[in-house]
């Protein structure tokens, strides 16, 4: 875990359609620049984007390729031209823009709020790096108490998927995750779980930023474990789909000999090979069909969260 420096959080950014057709962060932010009051604080600037407009205009994921995929260093410093991708010069632009304070106009932020919907049923999910700093873990560990009736449960990336999106891309990132929401569709629920959780996230860093004593103590956590994707055949076309058993079975604890797939000639497939109970995450996700992903599991784990302030 890296030491966190004590500072002050002065410019807090919030990006809405990182993917274009993930409608609810599309629409707060939207309804946000028009009317920000609900969103700023005394303590901090509140920046907020449209992070893939282009996409966000013609209701897709992407353009050319997943924006949440192009913060990497090589991408981030890739040469671009007219023919490049897209969203490889948009991840260079708003890094530059807003994320490492580049001249002549760049924002460093000191927390990014980047928001998703899931089709899957994750329910609210916050996901943070691997890395993530004590700001970060103890943000968590307010959400879980202040919004007990939203059962928020937080996700921890593995390193490989932390640099590559947002979550590597400041220092201290939280990425809320909702579902099951459609993509390109909008859920009145969703749409107020997802500003009631990014509203609290504001009103805590405010009273961090106010010298509010956070004392020490513990976070559970879902850490990604492994992958599974669906049945394929020798071509790689899907040969099967998720076991009827297991559909929208998020977060519920996964054993040996559990089914979690069934191909299309009628075999199941069961889990094997865990040595643990596990936790699966974005089961069935329409996303990551191009992926390979059927779900992801987690190892449920506990973190300790050191207070703040930190001693200096």
């Amino acid at each position: 875990m890296e030491v966190y420096k004590k500072e002050k959080i002065e410019n807090v950014c919030i990006f809405g359609g990182t993917h274009g057709n993930e409608l609810s962060g599309v629409y707060l932010v939207r309804n946000w620049l028009k009317d920000g009051a609900l969103v700023q604080r005394g303590s901090f600037s509140t920046h907020l984007v449209i992070a893939n407009p282009r996409a966000v205009d013609t209701c897709r994921r992407y353009i050319d390729r997943d924006l949440n995929r192009c913060y990497g260093k090589g991408t981030l410093g890739e040469s671009t031209n007219a023919e490049s991708p897209y969203e490889t010069k948009r991840a260079q632009e708003l890094y530059h823009r807003y994320l490492s304070g580049a001249p002549p106009d760049g924002t460093t932020a000191d927390f990014l709020i980047d928001l998703h919907n899931t089709s899957s049923a994750a329910g609210n999910c916050i996901i943070i790096p691997y890395n993530a700093s004590p700001v970060v873990l103890q943000v968590c560990v307010e959400l879980i108490q202040r919004l007990e009736s939203l059962f928020v449960r937080v996700l921890v990336l593995t390193e490989q998927g932390t640099v590559e999106s947002t979550a590597g891309s400041c220092k201290n990132t939280i990425g809320v995750e909702i579902g099951p929401q459609h993509h390109g569709t909008l859920k009145t629920k969703v749409y107020d779980d997802m500003s009631l959780i990014v509203t609290t996230t504001l009103d805590i860093l405010d009273q961090i930023n106010k010298g509010e004593l956070f004392p020490e103590r513990q976070l559970e956590v879902y850490s990604i474990h492994r992958r599974y994707d669906y049945p394929r055949d020798e071509d790689g076309q899907l040969n099967g789909t998720l076991h009827p058993d297991f559909e929208e079975k998020d977060w519920q604890p996964l054993k040996n000999g559990d089914n979690i797939l069934r191909t299309l000639d009628g075999a199941d497939i069961r889990l094997e090979n865990e040595t643990e109970t596990v936790y699966p995450c974005f089961v069935g996700e329409a996303a990551y069909y191009e992926k390979g992903l059927a779900f992801w599991t987690t190892l449920k784990t506990i973190l300790k969260v050191e207070k703040l302030p930190l001693d200096d």
